[in-house]
């Protein structure tokens, strides 16, 4: 969320799950099979977890080093997959493809976003649109998802910022402890305020949130407590 609002919004948790991966992931990795690797610097106390790989095999292994480094080794299968990582102060989301092709949008995906955002311009590296209304969101959703964050830039009218909080009120209601959650933005970032369970919860907040994003996800967390 590029654009601040002229006052807060204060949001009552209402609706249903929203599943669909849609924000634009921090990083993408891409392996070779027979072992490709990559590692990389990710400090201590970081939990991480796969999600999304193919049935019956393993995409990849996770393993954490001595050092607090991470290595993602490919092991034997093709496909795509996500890595979840998080701290109680930090949350990333990776996507991760062992050979195969990428997930693309269809030609007809791309020609919806066009129609429903004018000034799309969009190619390999970049996407940027003007979010004007919701129409224009749920169009954007299938291209922004799995693209690089650093590649995204989306810039928000008042109609479309609603209809983005509209789907991030579908996505905490389905969270244990929705009811004791608000939403309002500070700025360009979303505050949320209220008391969570544990640290799992946290990351399952978050989560829900990241895939609701149809942009760069801003989070303030400076007003939630953890009850344990």
């Amino acid at each position: 969320m590029r654009r601040p609002l002229a006052s807060l919004l204060l949001l009552t948790l209402l609706g249903t799950p929203t599943l669909a991966l849609a924000a634009p992931v921090d990083r993408a990795l891409v392996l070779q099979r027979g072992g490709a690797k990559v590692e990389t610097p990710l400090g201590e106390a970081v939990r991480y977890r796969l999600e999304g790989a193919p049935e019956g095999g393993t995409l990849v292994t996770l393993e954490q080093t001595e050092d607090h480094r991470l290595v993602v080794s490919s092991a034997g299968l093709e496909g795509n997959a996500r890595i979840v990582l998080a701290t109680d102060r930090q949350f990333a989301v990776w996507s991760v493809r062992v050979e195969g092709e990428a997930l693309l949008p269809s030609p007809e995906a791309e020609a919806a976003a066009r129609a429903a955002c004018p000034d799309l311009e969009l190619d390999a590296a970049r996407l940027s649109a003007s979010v004007k209304d919701a129409p224009c969101l749920e169009a954007l959703l299938p291209l922004t998802a799995l693209r690089e964050a650093s590649g995204v830039r989306l810039s928000w009218n008042e109609a479309g910022l609603r209809a983005q909080l509209s789907r991030y009120e579908q996505a905490l209601a389905a969270l244990p402890d929705a009811a004791s959650l608000r939403l309002r933005y500070v700025g360009a970032e979303l505050r949320v305020e209220g008391v969570l369970t544990n640290a799992a919860s946290l990351d399952a907040l978050r989560l829900a949130l990241f895939d609701a994003s149809a942009g760069p996800l801003r989070l303030d967390l400076s007003k939630l407590e953890l009850a344990r």
